[in-house]
């Protein structure tokens, strides 16, 4: 049911598994909120603690229109012709932007913004797939500054424990496709792998579809805060075959297994068994484990239904995150998942 929506000792992370010209006339503005989300302590000294979160807000509009054409698509890259001329030079570059592209049936996607020209209004898109194949060739798109993570969790101050290493710090981890990249406070800026010789990950891009793991290795709960704009379309992710995602869960609202819809994702396998079916792993911040869920036809199943009943209305924590397996092949652009709206916008 649809709701209206007004104005949280492991040594090592492991897998859940064992393997517009012009402005348009009507423009969307989107309801700001604020989500306050737990990171669970550490349950003694020398333990640590895993959280599953995401950001289901973002940042405000700032500019929408209706794009004149999608150019072709070429070295996961491609093209947005805008046929705007008033923007200045490396405007949407200069700090993060994503470009929310809208789909026929109204429901939306981000990408980054990796080059620009603003003599002509050409955005150059980040995407491992054509867009040609999702939308239409003069979609309506948004642009909005991208989260990173300074701007998420601080810059030179952050509500985690900090160290010169990343045994002793707090870590974020993203799922990269293949492999957990850990990120760290250093007390002065985030790192990772990539800075180990120098610089920082401060403006690393945090997706709005992205998932990710925080763990604590301190006695005492976190809050975060993120203020923002609450999704008022429904929001699209990519979810391939034969791999891992880790994704969001898009809103600022709880919802359920059956809610999600992604049993009826193009090319899903469902299965009475979860060795042959596609799965979701939720992290389970009680048992501090993955709990599976797979589809059998006919309704959700998980463990705890091995002798009939089934998990359709597992609760899944609003801000929080899904590792999705899917074990058969599917191309990225026809593996877009739009997330059902779990509120009516006011």
């Amino acid at each position: 049911m649809k709701r209206a929506l007004k104005l949280r000792v492991l040594t090592s992370l492991i897998l859940p598994l064992s393997l517009g010209t012009s402005l348009q006339a009507q423009t969307t503005t989107d309801p700001v909120g604020v989500v306050k989300i737990t990171i669970d302590a550490a349950p003694s000294e020398g333990a640590s603690k895993l959280t599953a979160i995401s950001a289901t807000l973002r940042n405000s509009i700032s500019h929408q229109g209706s794009a004149t054409a999608i150019g072709s698509f070429g070295a996961n890259v491609q093209t947005l012709e805008t046929g705007v001329t008033t923007w200045t030079a490396d405007q949407w570059t200069t700090e993060a932007h994503l470009c929310y592209i809208e789909n026929a049936a109204g429901a939306e996607e981000a990408y980054l913004i990796t080059s620009m020209d603003e003599s002509t209004g050409q955005l150059t898109l980040s995407t491992t797939f054509d867009l040609t194949a999702r939308y239409t060739a003069t979609p309506t798109f948004r642009i909005v500054k991208a989260w990173t993570l300074g701007s998420l969790f601080g810059t030179d101050a952050v509500p985690f424990a900090t160290a010169s290493s990343p045994t002793d710090a707090d870590n974020v981890y993203a799922w990269d496709g293949s492999a957990w990249i850990t990120y760290f406070h250093n007390g002065s800026s985030w790192q990772s792998p990539a800075t180990s010789f120098g610089g920082d990950a401060n403006d690393t891009v945090i997706f709005p579809d992205e998932g990710l793991l925080v763990m604590r290795k301190t006695t005492t709960d976190v809050t975060i805060t993120i203020n923002g704009s609450v999704p008022i379309k429904p929001q699209i992710s990519t979810i391939p075959g034969n791999g891992l995602t880790f994704i969001s869960t898009r809103y600022p609202v709880g919802t359920t297994l059956v809610q999600t819809n992604i049993h009826n994702h193009e090319g899903w396998t469902s299965a009475s068994s979860p060795t042959d079916a596609d799965i979701i792993y939720i992290w389970n911040n009680t048992s501090n484990s993955w709990t599976t869920y797979w589809h059998n036809g006919s309704s959700w199943q998980s463990p705890a239904t091995s002798f009939g009943g089934n998990a359709n209305d597992e609760a899944i924590a609003a801000d929080s995150a899904m590792f999705i397996y899917r074990k058969t092949e599917a191309s990225a652009e026809n593996a877009g998942h739009t997330h059902p709206m779990p509120y009516t916008p006011n």
